[in-house]
C-alpha cells in the first residue's frame, strides 16, 4: 500500500520513520523511544482556555523529550541563519508542556486535584492560563 501526501505533516512523518537516528541527539535510545505524532492538547487556546495546542510530534527517549514544531526550508519563520523563530503560541505551547513535566511528571503529587495548587506558579512563569482542571 502507497500512502501519498504533502507538506510539513508527511515530510515529519517520513523523517520519524526514515531518520530518526539523526533526530535525536542520542541515538542509544532509539530502541525504547516512544514517538507520538501530531498529539493534540486542544485547539482552542487563549488566556481563559486550559488547552495550547499541538506539537507535530513529541520523543520520548530514557534521558530526553523532543517537542517537535517541524518547518519547510523555506519557510518564512526560518531566519537566515538557519534557526527557527516559533511564533508565540508555539512558545507558550513548549512553555506550558516543559511545565507540566517538570511540574507533574517530576513532582510528587497524589492526584490532579493537588497538583492545582501550582496555578500561582504557573502564573509567576507568565504563563496566562488556567492549568487544565480534574478528569
Amino acid at each position: 500500500m502507497k500512502i501519498l501526501g504533502y507538506g510539513e505533516d508527511a515530510l515529519t512523518l517520513w523523517a520519524l520513520q526514515n531518520r530518526l537516528p539523526q533526530i535525536l541527539d542520542d541515538p542509544s535510545g532509539l530502541p525504547e523511544c516512544k514517538i507520538f505524532y501530531r498529539p493534540s492538547f486542544g485547539r482552542r487556546g487563549g488566556p481563559s482556555s486550559s488547552q495550547f495546542g499541538e506539537f507535530d510530534f513529541i520523543i520520548l527517549t530514557k534521558t530526553c523529550i523532543y517537542l517537535g514544531e517541524s518547518k519547510w526550508d523555506r519557510s518564512p519563520e526560518l531566519s537566515n541563519a538557519g534557526s527557527v523563530e516559533l511564533r508565540p503560541e508555539q512558545v507558550l505551547r513548549h512553555r506550558v508542556f516543559t511545565f507540566y513535566v517538570r511540574e507533574w511528571a517530576f513532582g510528587q503529587y497524589d492526584s490532579w486535584d493537588k497538583f492545582l495548587d501550582r496555578q500561582k506558579k504557573f502564573a509567576r512563569e507568565e504563563i496566562n492560563k488556567p492549568l487544565a482542571p480534574p478528569r
